[in-house]
């Protein structure tokens, strides 16, 4: 039996990006505080900046990301950043706005919040 080595915590490739590890690279110089994951993988990056979510795209003027996100930003007074792909735009959102103005969809076993997106604005440089 050969030795194999453990890959699960090893750090991202260049050229296996995820949606939310290209979303982290244009918010560089960011610090990863913590990775929020779920039995389907990663969903959010804790960082110094705020809470870090991606999405592809924007279905009509709703947007979402995992509860678990939200409530984390919120627990730590930090701001919801969503990066959405299609348009290369961050987005940030205060977490108590989303809490009050939001529908949960259930996705398998994640919660998720669907909201708005005039409820943040557009960011055009991160701080």
């Amino acid at each position: 039996m050969s030795w194999k080595p453990n890959l699960s915590s090893f750090p991202h490739k260049e050229g296996s990006k995820t949606l939310l590890w290209k979303a982290f690279d244009k918010i560089q110089p960011a610090i990863i505080e913590d990775r929020l994951k779920d039995d389907k993988g990663m969903f959010a990056i804790n960082t110094n900046k705020g809470v870090l979510v991606a999405k592809k795209y924007i279905y009509g003027y709703i947007v979402s990301a995992h509860m678990r996100a939200v409530v984390s930003a919120y627990n730590q007074r930090k701001r919801l950043i969503l990066y959405i792909d299609d348009i290369r735009k961050f987005y940030s959102f205060k977490p108590d706005e989303i809490l009050r103005n939001s529908e949960e969809n259930i996705r398998g076993k994640a919660v998720m919040l669907n909201w708005n997106i005039k409820l943040g604005e557009k960011l055009e440089v991160l701080t």
